[in-house]
């Protein structure tokens, strides 16, 4: 039989590993939307999607910003 003391433990671990997965499933889909947004926006100023107006290139690179934002915060 295993000691109590390794009972507790290996419980608080896997109370731990419960409590951080929400924030880290967050992270990552939060991480990787924010990245595709950026390359979007990125597309849109390189004029590599979309006609090679003014107007595409100013909502390219407010799109950018928007994505390197999110990824800031």
């Amino acid at each position: 039989m295993l000691p109590r003391t390794h009972q507790r433990s290996s419980h608080l671990k896997k109370l731990d590993r419960k409590a951080k997965r929400p924030a880290e499933n967050f992270g990552y889909t939060f991480g990787i939307i924010t990245v595709l947004v950026t390359g979007f926006g990125m597309c849109l100023s390189m004029q590599i999607i979309g006609s090679a107006t003014k107007a595409n290139f100013i909502f390219g690179v407010i799109i950018e910003i928007i994505g390197l934002i999110g990824m800031g915060g």
